[in-house]
């Protein structure tokens, strides 16, 4: 299972090791964080189509990926991207943990949580990626 706070972190952080995992015949299954909604869109060449818009754009681009990688399970959890910090971290964990009780892999892979994004928003980006490194919530799914 791999844990991304955005499509195309799947592909741009594990493409490679996911691939292989799902050519050697492991179950592989993604959990996405956000939409990627407030991402930016083409070469700005064209206009932007609206964060409801290219949510679904991002969302067909991360299961078009996933085909080519090889990834069986994806599931999305719909937060909006850069509003992660107005969400409880024990909720969004939470969340995820239920994820790993659904699907039962028997790897996780994440971002480290001490990894940060280079961004004009750091304190809004940070906690997507903290969250998704937090091991707590893979310890309470173990459990669960």
């Amino acid at each position: 299972m791999c844990v991304a706070a955005h499509p195309d972190d799947e592909s741009l952080g594990f493409g490679g090791t996911l691939a292989r995992a799902a050519a050697d015949g492991v179950e592989v299954s993604l959990v996405v964080v956000t939409r990627g909604e407030r991402g930016r869109h083409g070469d700005g060449s064209e206009p932007h189509p609206g964060q409801e818009a290219l949510g679904r754009i991002r969302e067909a681009e991360v299961r078009a990926a996933c085909d080519v990688l090889g990834v069986r399970h994806i599931r999305i959890l719909d937060y909006l991207d850069g509003d992660l910090d107005r969400v409880g971290p024990a909720e969004a964990s939470a969340r995820i943990a239920l994820m790993v009780r659904e699907l039962r892999p028997q790897v996780v892979v994440t971002f480290d949580p001490l990894w940060r994004v280079r961004s004009s928003r750091p304190r809004r980006h940070q906690p997507a990626h903290a969250l998704r490194g937090d091991p707590r919530c893979f310890r309470r799914a173990a459990r669960g």
